[in-house]
């Protein structure tokens, strides 16, 4: 039976809308467990954000406790919760149990409410005589640094930066303020879009390549287990380095042993007269 051209090629993937595009919908036609662990990594690298936020807070001179305004330290505790909670649950079986969409889920909602309550906390400060620069430039220091730890993770960075600048633009509830917000936000929405495109293409091509190496692996093992052929490989100086089983069980030999010896240990000089080659 002959196979048609269309039969060697790989499977086209599915049709993908906006949230498999973006990593929020199982698309089943690639793996995404470098998701879930991009998401081990911003657990691990999160106390240096946290860390971040604290040292802001000291060179401001913005106290932790403030027995007056119970909004404040109720702020601060809030951030210490949200940020806890992305520093540990990554880790946990239960959480590694779940799809990498499903887990990237439940992170959005904390990495926006943790920019969210740090803006809150910073907002509680007495910052009177300080202009506009002052105001933003603590909570940009720390959210830029955020999207460095998010990496390709680009929509957690859109969400760390959602809750950070929504606070500001209620507090001012300007003009400026909201078109500076959308304007923000609209910019690394496509942008995050954009480059999940771009992944995709390449997650999609590796995949492909993948699959081609798997399928050559198949028949070639499929060959060799017909007893059709011997297959064997060796290094720059003549030692193997592989020996296919089939071989192996021809020499009355495993083929462990014979990994390392010279390739001539099993190749014997052929005769002439009888008109064999010079092996």
């Amino acid at each position: 039976m002959l196979l048609s051209r269309a039969s060697l090629n790989d499977t086209p993937p599915r049709e993908t809308n906006l949230l498999s595009l973006l990593g929020l919908a199982d698309t089943g036609d690639i793996d995404a467990a470098w998701m879930s662990r991009g998401l081990i990594q911003v657990g691990s690298l999160w106390p240096l954000i946290l860390l971040a936020k604290l040292c802001v807070a000291a060179l401001l001179g913005i106290p932790f406790y403030m027995p007056v305004d119970l909004a404040h330290t109720a702020a601060f505790a809030a951030m210490l919760l949200v940020d806890g909670l992305i520093i540990l649950m990554p880790r946990r079986e239960a959480f590694a149990r779940r799809l990498p969409h499903v887990q990237k889920w439940a992170m959005l909602p904390l990495v926006f409410l943790s920019g969210l309550f740090f803006r809150l906390w910073l907002s509680g400060a007495d910052w009177e005589g300080a202009d506009g620069f002052i105001l933003a430039a603590p909570e940009l220091a720390v959210a830029m640094l955020a999207v460095c730890v998010f990496g390709d993770r680009r929509l957690l960075g859109l969400s760390y930066f959602l809750g950070a600048l929504l606070i500001s633009v209620i507090q001012q509830a300007g003009f400026v303020a909201i078109g500076l917000l959308v304007s923000c936000v609209a910019v690394m929405f496509i942008t995050t879009l954009r480059q999940a495109r771009a992944d995709r293409a390449r997650a999609l091509d590796q995949h492909a390549r993948d699959e081609r190496a798997l399928r050559a692996d198949r028949l070639l093992h499929e060959y060799e287990e017909s007893g059709r052929g011997w297959f064997w490989e060796t290094d720059r100086h003549g030692c193997l380095t592989y020996l296919s089983e089939t071989l192996a069980r021809k020499l009355d030999q495993s083929a462990t042993s014979l990994i390392g010896r010279p390739i001539t240990d099993i190749v014997q000089p052929g005769d002439r007269q009888a008109g064999d080659g010079e092996r």
